[in-house]
């Protein structure tokens, strides 16, 4: 009865208030936040993003679809942003960052109207000033504008705020439900009337902000303690504490949306369950992992104050006498005072700034706080440092210190009011329309020119640039559908098989349930896919790749792609003539945007960065074609270009030191211990894709080298490597050696004769070379002469080698195989056995005494070795860890062990799917263990599989006369 009286006696009080001849001034000091709201209105919808930056290119993408992978929304985001889904995709990221816009502008009204309903009536000074009669201690004083206009504009020109304003990322989303909660509880308390609708609001606002909003757990003590603060002992009412837990669980249920979202409409296959826990799973992962030292060092500026504000000091500070009071009374104005400019200095985003210390979210929350407390402490200063008009006693009366402090505050407030949002404007606004001038549309759009029209297969190993191309391939449905984007580096993965099979349809090569039954997938598989894919359209790559996949294809530079064909005879990597050409009219067209795009670049604009990162690689490539072409001046423009986009970048650098070197002919070697340190501190393929080619005599010699020395033996991208070397420098006596290996390798004996007789007059005696070469010289003659079956040579050469060298582990094996070759298995094991006496943890002279164990018909004691040599390789698809797993099986099998060599070949079967000769095998065992199905069928997979020079064979014509038996005289 008591309480109802208290509140229709408060009630009655507010209505009578509401009455006075001052009401049409509070009712134009109410419409301040709306007001403001306008004028941001106008701001935002002004530097307003017109199309995708990088903040809000990963919830554009969900809603246009252009990401490969879908992916569940934040509820409240998905609901906001239902309605535009049905737009074309070209206008939905400018309808949602208008709306984005107006969520900010209404952001900044609720945080004006949250600065009015501060209580000012913390400190004894202020309730003494204050002249509201109704007890909430809501600012009454002539300049009650003040801390509105300075806590929303500091807030609303602040730099992470502006950047979401104008962007859609779902961040809005989530600060305008933050502020709505903030003002709730703020009118709750000034107002108090006897409906409690406020409180059931908030509640209802703070669970919907929670399934939006993982950070939203970390206030869930702060809004607790808020709703007790406002409450007092009435939060206990076991009713009203039901009814105000009802509303926030109405708000959870929205949790409920986000599964609904990823089955409904991004048609996500796991169940509902499933869906929902993997959304809280993240939620709570996200709130777990946000490093706690940064929460602490930002609370430091946002929740301390606010937490001093909260506190309604006692009147008497307990001192006894007048000097003590004016001591304390200082602190408080001084605390105050110092709490006003922290705040103020944040906004400018210093060092301690959330904007700086985090990277991974915005906190924009601490700031809206932050902001919350410079209208507080704003407030303060317009009502205590005001002339008292009051009569005092002497001894109470101001200090000439606070008289002056009373004289000087509202100048200092109306010079905040107008400088510091004229500071954050100057410091903010060219970086805003920086971020929003569309840099990343000038990528996508200059790579789909590039692209040109008509069907094509485009790979990445980069996301961001396939979900750009993506987002303009949407403008023309025609282009979108004849071409595919595939991310070369997520095929390995069944679940973007399975996406991709999807979302292309007929013309995406599918794979076999087999081969998808693995994850990562087998990489010999994913190179017969790649090979279709490229062999099905014309196929580009947006990165230049050191990959083994390349070895059948040729990347022929096209602007900001390279085209894939087929290798030409001469192993040629040289682009085309007239994609240089064309390539060069395109790129001196963009000159201005060249220009501008640097000068972003300098101001360290984040989209800029990326863009100009992408053109630097580009420029770069470009530069090193035109300096295979001799023109070097045109090479030296292109190098400067992108190390104006992108001055890290090591391969420009050493290019344009090189460009310099041949432009005023000066020694070549000039730049060979640049070129090695470059080489040994970056990875090689890395570097190469983000910044291009590095053309440099010593730098590419080491390259070739590096890609023929690789487990799978890149030989056809290592010879432009040591030609270019050639080129510029006949007698490079590396290059030469590097190349007469390759062609060793390739079994190219006419081209390594020729080169080693090259190699040989490049001295001009036998006393100019050093002690490392001439070992080389020994072992690659050994490989020439082995490879012309000179077999004879080739032993006395490497005898007469190991006189001199005897522990040289390349010297035995060559002689070794030469052993092999000429049938002389006996010998051949005693060098094997020789290679292990120097060094016993060689593999590959573990297998070198196998295979001689195998070929002289002792299968039982090949296995031991073969095991031996497994243990050292444990790369599964290196050179010497399948061979032994295949002589493994062999000599499993001939030694009549054919359970065992079964289980081998199956083993093998997995890894090395393609591989004939493991049907060949497993086709024996079957046959053996009267299995007459299974025999018939891994006949056939290595009928189908064998290569056509092996179908002439003697093994290939009986293979085919026992599967005819075995079939009862059917033809396989």
């Amino acid at each position: 009865m008591n309480q109802s009286n208290e509140f229709r006696s408060e009630t009655e009080e507010h209505m009578s208030e509401s009455q006075t001849p001052n009401a049409s001034s509070k009712a134009s000091k109410n419409l301040l936040p709306w007001i403001l709201a306008g004028v941001f209105l106008v701001i935002y919808l002004g530097t307003v993003n017109r199309w995708v930056n990088l903040l809000n290119l990963v919830q554009i993408s969900k809603i246009a679809q252009w990401d490969w992978k879908p992916a569940m929304m934040e509820p409240v985001n998905f609901l906001v942003t239902l309605p535009f889904r049905g737009l074309a995709d070209d206008s939905i990221a400018i309808a949602l960052n208008i709306v984005n816009a107006v969520l900010g502008a209404l952001t900044i009204g609720l945080l004006g109207r949250a600065i009015q309903l501060l209580p000012q009536n913390r400190t004894h000074e202020q309730r003494v000033r204050s002249q509201d009669d109704s007890g909430a201690g809501i600012l009454q004083a002539p300049n009650s504008w003040i801390p509105v206009v300075l806590g929303a504009t500091a807030f609303g020109l602040q730099l992470s705020f502006w950047e979401h304003a104008t962007s859609f990322t779902g961040e809005m989303v989530n600060l305008f439900l933050f502020a709505y909660i903030v003002r709730g509880i703020l009118e709750f308390r000034a107002q108090r009337p006897q409906t409690t609708s406020w409180l059931y609001k908030v509640c209802f606002a703070f669970g919907l902000a929670i399934t939006n909003n993982w950070g939203m757990f970390g206030f869930f003590p702060i809004f607790v303690a808020a709703l007790i603060s406002v409450l007092g002992l009435r939060f206990f009412s076991v009713k009203l504490l039901l009814m105000m837990a009802g509303c926030g669980v109405a708000g959870l249920a929205f949790y409920l949306v986000a599964p609904l979202s990823a089955s409904m409409v991004f048609e996500v296959q796991d169940s509902f369950g499933e869906l929902l826990t993997t959304y809280m799973g993240t939620q709570r992962s996200n709130f777990g992992g946000f490093p706690k030292y940064i929460l602490l060092i930002c609370g430091l500026t946002s929740l301390s104050p606010l937490l001093f504000l909260s506190i309604k000091w006692p009147s008497s500070t307990g001192e006894a006498n007048a000097a003590g009071s004016k001591l304390s009374q200082f602190l408080f104005h001084l605390i105050h005072l110092l709490f006003l400019a922290v705040c103020l200095v944040v906004v400018f985003d210093p060092a301690f700034s959330p904007r700086e210390l985090s990277k991974s979210a915005p906190l924009l929350t601490l700031y809206f706080l932050g902001a919350l407390c410079i209208g507080y402490f704003a407030g303060y200063c317009v009502l205590v440092f005001s002339p008292d008009q009051r009569p005092q006693p002497s001894w109470k009366r101001s200090s000439p210190l606070k008289k002056a402090l009373d004289g000087l505050m509202p100048w200092v407030l109306l010079l905040l009011v107008v400088g510091v949002p004229a500071g954050l404007i100057y410091k903010n606004v060219g970086f805003v329309t920086a971020r929003n001038a569309g840099l990343l549309k000038m990528y996508a759009d200059k790579l789909k020119s590039d692209l040109g029209e008509g069907p094509q297969t485009i790979f990445s190993e980069d996301s961001l640039t396939l979900i750009l191309l993506e987002s303009v391939l949407d403008e023309e449905p025609t282009d979108q559908q004849s071409k595919l984007l595939v991310h070369h580096q997520l095929m390995a993965f069944p679940e973007y098989q399975a996406i991709a099979s999807q979302r292309y349809g007929d013309r995406w090569v599918e794979l076999s349930e087999e081969a998808l039954s693995v994850e990562p997938i087998n990489p010999l598989i994913l190179n017969q896919q790649f090979q279709a894919l490229v062999g099905a359209a014309p196929a580009h790559f947006l990165h230049l790749m050191l990959d083994y996949r390349f070895e059948q294809f040729t990347p022929n530079l096209n602007g900001l792609s390279y085209e894939i064909i087929n290798n030409r005879p001469d192993f040629s990597r040289n682009a085309e003539p007239e994609n240089v050409a064309s390539s060069d009219k395109n790129w001196k067209d963009m000159r201005d945007d060249i220009d501008r795009l640097a000068l972003y670049c300098e101001k360290e604009i984040p989209e800029a960065m990326i863009v100009g990162n992408y053109f630097s690689a580009a420029l770069n490539a470009l530069g090193v074609e035109m300096q295979k072409l001799n023109e070097l001046q045109a090479a030296a423009t292109y190098f400067f270009w992108a190390l104006e986009l992108n001055p890290d970048n090591q391969s420009a650098d050493l290019n344009l030191q090189f460009n310099e070197v041949l432009n005023l002919g000066m020694e070549l070697d000039k730049l060979q211990e640049d070129s090695v340190k470059v080489f040994n501190s970056f990875n090689r393929a890395q570097l190469m894709m983000v910044n291009g080619p590095v053309d440099e005599i010593h730098y590419r010699t080491l390259l070739g080298k590096n890609l023929a020395n690789t487990e799978v033996g890149m030989l056809r991208q290592a010879i432009p490597q040591f030609q270019r070397a050639l080129d510029l420098q006949p007698n490079n006596y590396q290059a030469l050696a590097g190349m007469l290996q390759v062609m060793l390798q390739a079994g190219d004996m006419e081209k390594a004769t020729e080169l080693l007789t090259q190699l040989k007059s490049s001295f001009s005696s036998e006393e100019d070379t050093t002690l490392g070469q001439r070992q080389e010289l020994f072992e690659l003659e050994a490989w020439l002469l082995l490879g012309l079956k000179q077999y004879a040579e080739a032993e006395s050469l490497l005898n007469s080698a190991l006189e001199e060298f005897p522990r040289n582990s390349k010297f035995l094996d060559a002689l070794y195989n030469t052993y092999n070759a000429s049938g002389q298995h006996q010998k051949a094991l005693n060098v094997a056995t020789r290679q292990l006496e120097v060094d016993s943890k060689n593999a590959q002279a573990l297998l070198n005494q196998a295979t001689s164990h195998i070929l002289m018909e002792q299968y039982d004691q090949a296995i031991a070795p073969l095991d031996q040599a497994l243990t050292i390789s444990t790369n599964r698809l290196a050179f010497i860890n399948r061979t032994a797993r295949i002589n493994k099986a062999i000599a499993l099998l001939r030694g009549g062990k054919l359970e065992s060599a079964r289980d081998e070949y199956l083993k093998l079967k997995e890894d090395l799917p393609t591989l004939h000769k493991i049907d060949y095998g497993l086709a024996q065992v079957y046959d053996q263990l009267g299995n007459v199905e299974e025999a018939l069928q891994s006949y056939q997979a290595y009928f189908s599989k064998a290569p056509a020079n092996l179908r002439q064979s003697e093994e290939f014509k009986q293979a085919q006369i026992r599967a005819q038996e075995l079939a009862g005289g059917n033809s396989p």
